[in-house]
């Protein structure tokens, strides 16, 4: 692998940068494909302040994003996280977000899962929402099964605006 890679979209230059920021900070959704897995989430901004918006899912989710670019209160934006960044756990009492603030939790059901050998790979709805989640086989990671309710974490930095 390179210490830089270019991604062309018909013989056009879209992003060129390091194997991890490629992966970590695509710039739209056609780098986002091309590098790996990802979840899509269309959202609507509800605040912007700094590197992070408060967003809400066209399906009515709370969530928030990292943005790099100035977002515009009601703008319609498209958001993507990693298979892998999406955290579950057996439901909580209560959802309440992360003493920092920075992580947004919500129910989600399990539709399908498989063992994967160092993996196990999960697809889960949310209000509408479609997610797919990774978690590695190790004994600190539950197991859940099609059917199961769950909770899912995702983090602000994890979770991120990009262009279409």
């Amino acid at each position: 692998m390179s210490d830089r890679v270019a991604v062309l979209e018909k013989g056009r230059l879209v992003q060129l940068a390091s194997p991890r920021a490629l992966y970590d900070m695509p710039v739209n959704a056609f780098v986002a494909r091309f590098v790996g897995d990802a979840n899509f989430i269309e959202a609507v901004v509800d605040t912007h302040s700094g590197e992070f918006a408060e967003l809400t899912s066209l399906a009515g989710t709370a969530l928030l994003a990292t943005s790099t670019r100035r977002l515009s209160k009601g703008q319609r934006v498209l958001t993507m996280v990693r298979p892998e960044a999406l955290e579950l756990s057996p439901i909580i009492h209560t959802l309440a977000n992360s003493p920092d603030g920075a992580t947004r939790r919500f129910l989600a059901e399990v539709e399908r899962a498989v063992f994967l050998g160092g993996v196990h790979r999960y697809w889960l709805r949310a209000n509408g929402l479609e997610l797919g989640c990774k978690v590695p086989c190790a004994a600190r990671h539950r197991t859940f099964e099609p059917g199961q309710v769950v909770e899912v974490s995702i983090h602000a930095e994890d979770l991120r605006v990009i262009d279409a």
